[in-house]
């Protein structure tokens, strides 16, 4: 019964949080040492491919559903849509996509939309337990809500007619709210009296996720969250589980029972955690030297939150020695006067915006050793350049770095220091076949044979003399990776200028047609360093006047149109004014 196990599957991985954990266990091609959100995208691409498509079948309004296995979806004996399968789908689907980023094909929505519509038999507002029809059944008519909501309004309407979303979902908590106590029929059971989780986990995720407290009809409800808790409260035993109850299997019941009892008692759909990131370089690291934490890995599964506290706790005493609201690199140092070698937890913890602020924390063990410690590698960027043909790249890695600059072993020659820097231009996977050279430029025939426009993937690995100058250490030479972006435009202001006056820069182009301009300046070189000074700039005469500059110091300048293109860079410095 595969598409029951993989709804639940995909639910439980997606309300982790943590799409790039890797799975430590089973299956070695398939799952073994995968992201969390590599497997669920495999799983909606299987829920996806194995949709109902055919037209020709034995019972009507099967397309767009699903069977219980995807071989049964296509054997022409049993090509009908389960309802009892199919919801396990919509609960599975909707997890990947909203906790995950998963990303489902628009057909799939489409052709869901036509099946949700067919099955909400003459506007009755329930659904049976297949597709054919038949007795109207409580809890799949609350699987029938979560894919609702999985296809959305927009796209329900423009497949089903204006307006059928919106009447759909009357109908049908019409119809939950007629059936509110439910009966002792197994399809129409329910909370009162019945206390059948299996129902009112699916009634429950469809209410939630439709943003529905309360439904009409008779006896209908006020409060279905505070009706469902009066009868799950109470069923608590003792050690803290539940027993699910009613018309079920009994592995649902007394396996599941508690896992429903928690979900149905959680008091809103669950909103993924932030999830807390970092690295540290160096690390391993020595007393005495500056160790820099970088959080900007740190992310949001929920698209709507933010990330608005950064707290670093360097001691391990449970207290957050310092914090910022953006993910500031920061540097601590272990002084040898406080400290011996050894390793020293760090624990970074961020917290969102949620009404009720949600946080997440990563722990990293910084070892502190005796040399050899591996290099730093600093790929700078984030870089950015056009196609124009009077435009150039650099790659710059001069600021990678050795914490064992100039030690060995001996106290004499050789002493370490980085020996190669290899750069990797085309992205993931990394092999570092691009380029070498601590700085590496690329004309604009290079730049078009080897980047793409938008965004790039940038590597560099930083290589250095451990074993000459520690050979006792046993090691061989220690590496480090880097990793940063790279952004081309299209080439469309290809004749920037700029002239400069005492405190003052003015810049002219061509005008493209563009609605409007975002300018840049960098005051660290041609392709990196670039900060926005002006945002949407509207001209008639493709100009811009940069007022807000100083007199000797040097400015590189981008112009980006409204419509994505870029221009060439123009550098210049405004003049120091002379005594006479």
């Amino acid at each position: 019964h595969t598409n029951y196990e993989q709804g639940l599957a995909i639910g439980a991985l997606a309300a982790s949080g943590a799409p790039l954990a890797t799975a430590d266990t089973g299956n070695a091609t398939y799952v073994l040492g995968r992201t969390y959100q590599d497997i669920v995208q495999d799983m909606v691409d299987w829920y996806s491919w194995s949709q109902i498509e055919g037209t020709n079948f034995p019972t009507v309004g099967a397309r767009g559903g699903w069977y219980y296995t995807a071989g049964n979806n296509w054997a022409s004996s049993a090509s009908y849509g389960d309802n009892s399968a199919a919801q396990w789908a919509y609960v599975g689907l909707e997890a990947g996509v909203e906790n995950f980023g998963a990303n489902l094909p628009a057909w799939v929505k489409t052709q869901l939309a036509g099946y949700l519509h067919n099955q909400l038999i003459s506007g009755l507002g329930y659904v049976s337990y297949r597709a054919n029809g038949g007795t109207n059944n409580v809890c799949l008519t609350g699987g029938a809500l979560v894919g609702m909501a999985l296809v959305g309004e927009t796209s329900y309407n423009a497949q089903n007619g204006a307006g059928s979303y919106a009447a759909d979902l009357a109908n049908v908590q019409t119809f939950l709210g007629n059936n509110w106590h439910g009966t002792s029929n197994r399809w129409t059971e329910n909370w009162y009296g019945h206390r059948a989780y299996y129902t009112m986990y699916a009634v429950m995720k469809g209410l939630r996720l439709q943003g529905i407290d309360s439904l009409p009809g008779s006896p209908g409800t006020s409060d279905w969250y505070n009706d469902y808790v009066s009868v799950i409260l109470p069923d608590q035993y003792s050690d803290g589980h539940w027993r699910g109850t009613g018309w079920m299997d009994g592995y649902i019941r007394e396996d599941m029972g508690t896992a429903f009892g928690v979900l149905i008692l959680t008091p809103s759909v669950l909103t993924p955690p932030p999830v807390a990131c970092y690295n540290a370089q160096p690390n391993p690291g020595y007393l005495d030297v500056p160790i820099s934490f970088d959080p900007s890995c740190s992310y949001h599964s929920d698209s709507n939150k933010n990330i608005v506290l950064y707290e670093w706790d360097f001691d391990n005493d449970g207290t957050y020695d310092a914090s910022s609201v953006n993910p500031d690199v920061i540097t601590h140092i272990w002084d040898s006067g406080s400290y011996a070698l050894g390793s020293y937890p760090v624990t970074l913890r961020i917290t969102d915006d949620s009404p009720e602020p949600l946080d997440d924390t990563y722990t990293v063990n910084i070892d502190l050793t005796v040399p050899p410690h591996p290099p730093v590698a600093d790929v700078s960027g984030p870089y950015v350049v056009s196609l124009c043909s009077n435009d150039s790249l650099t790659l710059d890695g001069s600021a990678s770095w050795d914490i064992d600059e100039g030690q060995s072993e001996s106290g004499n020659p050789p002493f370490d220091t980085i020996t190669a820097y290899e750069w990797d231009i085309d992205g993931a996977p990394w092999d570092y076949t691009g380029a070498n050279g601590e700085t590496v430029s690329f004309d604009n025939t290079a730049i078009a044979a080897n980047f793409t426009a938008g965004a790039n993937g940038i590597g560099l690995r930083v290589t250095d003399n451990t074993a000459a100058a520690y050979p006792g250490s046993g090691q061989p030479d220690l590496t480090s990776e880097g990793f940063g972006t790279l952004t081309v435009y299209d080439g469309c202001i290809c004749d920037l200028a700029a002239r400069a006056k005492r405190g003052k820069v003015q810049l002219t182009w061509n005008h493209t047609g563009a609605a409007s301009y975002d300018i840049y300046r960098s005051t660290t070189g041609s392709n990196s360093g670039f900060v926005l000074i002006a945002d949407d700039h509207v001209t008639t005469y493709a100009t811009y006047l940069d007022s807000n500059v100083t007199s000797g110091t040097e400015y590189w300048y981008r112009i980006i149109s409204s419509d994505d293109c870029g221009s060439t860079v123009v550098n210049i410095t405004p003049p120091v004014s002379r005594r006479r």
